[in-house]
């Protein structure tokens, strides 16, 4: 026999309370459900969100001194950003891309992104974070990160290619 001090609810949660072996059957039932209900919510896993910024390619003057030792061009850091979200999805992310300005119009852009959705990652590229003429633009966005996704994990890329693993490493 249960015994009713056992089966009390925790404060503030009301209980219809019927015969003991009734509320046994039904508190067994309550479990069984509860169970069910976790292993499969643990089967259905949200895809990790990851929002990747960097510098619209087609913006930069890959032949000035800031870019031109990298030895990149617009359409091979297309091609290698591109490889590397088809990677992230593969692998069960669900990412998008943001490209920016220079700074004119940046921090806007990133902010209506992390408005829309929740992202789990940022990962700002290095062609934001180690151009030196784009310092200012690379603060600007980690703060425009902190106060719109606080949540999230950040995270950076060396080049467009290793863009899937800076993200691995985080989430």
């Amino acid at each position: 026999m249960v015994d009713r001090e056992e089966l009390r609810p925790a404060e503030g949660i009301r209980v219809r309370v019927g015969s003991p072996r009734r509320l046994k059957s039904n508190l067994l039932k309550s479990v069984v459900v509860n169970w069910a209900s976790r292993v499969k919510l643990k089967a259905v896993e949200h895809k990790k969100s990851v929002l990747l910024v960097g510098i619209d390619p087609a913006m930069i003057d890959f032949s000035s001194p800031d870019f031109a030792p990298q030895n990149l061009s617009a359409d091979r850091v297309m091609s290698a950003l591109l490889a590397d979200n088809q990677r992230l999805h593969d692998l069960g992310y669900e990412s998008d891309l943001c490209w920016t300005d220079f700074g004119a119009t940046a921090e806007r852009v990133v902010e209506d992104k992390l408005r829309a959705k929740a992202y789990d990652c940022v990962l700002i590229g290095a062609g934001i974070r180690v151009i030196p003429s784009s310092f200012m633009l690379f603060e600007k966005l980690i703060n425009v990160v902190h106060a719109n996704a606080p949540q999230a994990k950040l995270c950076f890329n060396t080049k467009p290619s290793d863009t899937a693993e800076a993200v691995m490493r985080w989430v």
